[in-house]
């Protein structure tokens, strides 16, 4: 029996993670814009930001941080300091185990909460603890306990 090898894209190797699609730009650039546009100077968000965690090379979809982005003289090619939440956007070549137990490294290593976005269910499902998970669907408010950041999915999938 043949087995079919997968080739990865240059993307997908460089990031280690797969090439976004039309939908996965759409919820990113939605959720980047409701935190920009509801909670500017409290919190922002910055998209495919390299972090180290515990030593791995991760690639969050979103990482979100308290206060306003501040323009830095010395440029980081790895985030000094770990995010309040991170984001990731579940691609059709992904399964809902890879990222469960990335964002449970999150959670490890201090991250608040991580919010795991479901595109063909149109929900998120969201931890502020390894293991444990809740999930909001797209006629729900995203209530985030450890930000207080609250998203209005309905917006976000329409």
């Amino acid at each position: 029996m043949e087995t079919l090898e997968s080739v990865k894209s240059d993307y997908e190797l460089e990031r280690g993670k797969p090439m976004p699609t039309l939908n996965h730009a759409i919820l990113q650039q939605g959720i980047l814009l409701q935190i920009a546009l509801d909670y500017r100077g409290r919190f922002f968000a910055l998209p495919e930001l390299n972090l180290l965690v515990n030593g791995e090379k991760l690639v969050p979809d979103l990482a979100v941080y308290a206060g306003a982005p501040k323009f830095r003289e010395q440029d980081e090619q790895y985030a000094a300091e770990l995010p309040l939440t991170t984001v990731e956007i579940l691609s059709p070549s992904q399964n809902i185990v890879e990222l469960t137990a990335k964002a449970e490294r999150y959670l490890r290593a201090g991250v608040k909460s991580c919010w795991v976005v479901l595109p063909e269910f149109r929900s998120v499902v969201l931890s502020t603890q390894a293991g444990s998970y809740v999930t909001f669907d797209r006629h729900e408010t995203l209530r985030d306990p450890a930000t207080s950041i609250e998203l209005e999915l309905s917006q976000l999938f329409s």
